[in-house]
């Protein structure tokens, strides 16, 4: 039932309280016995016992000593103080200190059963307490995932539920006032289809686990293939590292979710908003998972700026812009359809446009024709006389311009890009690193990784590579330039790590190299 330890340095009084006990017959028992507050303190970390009967004075560490000790590592023991007469001062001091009540020797049977019954009763109430309120959180947990369901329905839905969020929010223990949004979509491991929702739901109490396990969150139900996810994150003054580190988290569930359960998922995240604002953050997390790749993680915010619809707007503008430029028709057909529904009944921002695509029409060398006229668009497109044939004018110019430059050019490098090799190609010789050019450009390293190779074929590091070693090659064929001075020119404080990389890129040492352009 319980365990008792005694301790006490005269063997009668151990051998005493040992067979009173024994004679009760109710499941206590002496589990052990203890001559000096040292072994005590060991024996009772060993036992555990639930119940310690302690004499004051004892050789070495005193009784008060050794109880304060014990109750550091065993907080909920009972200590009764076994004491003589003449201590009965010290005895009190004790009780002071918790100790629940105190022994007079010698040893009264009666007095010791009535103090002992006294700790069980508490004991067992205690017992029935922690029990109730195990059964209690066991409840509770159960009914997590609802209280946390309800509350991401309550973003999903947006019915004004500010005081609602707020209570699931109490239920919850989450004392936030901003936060963000995830949206993981979970896709096929043999093919890039998406996973169906009865199939991910075998999955759905490992995935809560995974996610909470990288994050303070509320995870919502698996919908279709989708799990909509708030992260309690307090607002910040610089909204770069917040998006910053929420993309770094979404990877990392990302490669949690891979690594634990085998599956692949694409993420979309929103910038930080308050709680009555979640429903804008639901929407802008949902718009960023639609407009990345198949496995990326996309914050919203590099896609769409910090502005919401407004900047969207011109975002879509740019982004078909872009793919005139590029030469690419059917992505930019796919931003004009997305982007004439929004400004249709705008005349200025559909003249706005129409000078926009003439301009790439213009600075791309397109030649003037029967179609194309330069000093004649606006003319044509106000005297167009319905929104229908506005946006079959626009559409076919669009076509027609983007099919001319697609013939003379196959690709061109985004803007972004062509800024991140220009800070390359001015900056080879100081510590550049994927963060430091991401930062300077304003957006997440992980996206401009994702824009770099895309339009390079090669990766940043790569890239930098490349520049650093063909400029070396230069300096090597011009000047006289030991390979160590060389090397902290072209950015590399170590000349042995910088004659590793020359050999990988031209299959020479640099003093090889030096040698055959020299001779």
């Amino acid at each position: 039932m319980y365990k008792i330890l005694v301790v006490d340095d005269e063997q009668i009084v151990q051998n005493a309280i040992r067979y009173i006990v024994e004679k009760r017959g109710d499941g206590l028992e002496v589990c052990g016995v203890a001559s000096n507050g040292r072994e005590a303190i060991v024996k009772a970390k060993a036992l555990k016992p639930e119940i310690v009967l302690m004499d004051i004075r004892m050789p070495g560490i005193n009784g008060i000593e050794a109880i304060k000790e014990i109750k550091h590592h065993l907080i909920e023991t009972r200590f009764v103080i076994i004491s003589a007469y003449e201590q009965f001062e010290f005895a009190k001091q004790a009780v002071q200190l918790g100790v629940k009540d105190y022994l007079l020797k010698p040893i009264n049977r009666g007095k010791l059963n009535n103090i002992l019954d006294q700790i069980v009763i508490e004991l067992n109430q205690d017992q029935e307490q922690s029990e109730r309120d195990l059964e209690t959180m066991e409840k509770l947990q159960k009914m997590i995932p609802y209280i946390e369901t309800s509350f991401i329905y309550s973003i999903i839905s947006n019915n004004d539920r500010m005081e609602e969020m707020k209570r699931y929010l109490n239920l919850l223990e989450m004392n936030c006032e901003s936060g963000f949004m995830m949206v993981i979509q979970v896709i096929q491991n043999d093919q890039n289809s998406f996973i169906e929702d009865l199939e991910l739901h075998t999955h759905a109490s490992s995935i809560r686990d995974a996610i909470k396990y990288k994050c303070h969150a509320i995870v919502g139900p698996i919908m279709l293939n989708k799990i909509v996810v708030f992260v309690a994150k307090k607002n910040s003054k610089n909204a770069y590292d917040l998006r910053l580190e929420s993309a770094n988290l979404g990877e990392s569930i990302q490669q949690e979710l891979q690594e634990t359960l085998g599956l692949r998922c694409r993420i979309g995240i929103s910038a930080v908003k308050g709680i009555g604002e979640l429903f804008y953050a639901y929407g802008e997390a949902q718009k960023a998972l639609n407009g990345g790749d198949l496995l990326s993680v996309t914050h919203f915010e590099d896609l769409y700026g910090e502005q919401g619809d407004k900047v969207q707007l011109i975002k879509t503008q740019s982004q078909l812009i872009e793919y005139m430029e590029k030469g690419q028709l059917n992505k930019a057909l796919k931003c004009f359809d997305l982007l004439f529904p929004k400004i249709c009944n705008q005349q200025e921002r559909l003249l706005e446009l129409v000078v926009l695509i003439y301009r790439v029409a213009y600075d791309e060398g397109v030649a003037e024709d029967a179609i194309i006229r330069y000093d004649h668009y606006l003319k044509e497109i106000i005297a167009l006389n319905s929104v229908c044939d506005s946006q079959r004018w626009l559409s076919n110019r669009i076509k027609y311009i983007t099919e001319q430059i697609s013939r003379s050019k196959s690709e061109k490098c985004s803007f972004i890009v062509e800024r991140a090799k220009k800070v390359l190609e001015q900056e080879y010789h100081t510590e550049l690193s994927l963060e430091g050019v991401a930062r300077t450009l304003n957006i997440s390293p992980q996206y401009l990784s994702k824009l770099f190779k895309e339009e390079t074929g090669q990766n940043f590091i790569e890239y930098l590579t490349h520049i650093r070693v063909v400029i070396a090659q230069s300096l090597m064929k011009t000047s006289y330039k030991s390979v160590k001075e060389i090397s902290f020119e072209v950015g590399y404080s170590d000349p042995n790590y910088f004659s590793r990389l020359f050999k990988k890129q031209t299959g020479l040492m640099p003093t090889e190299f030096m040698h055959q352009v020299k001779r």
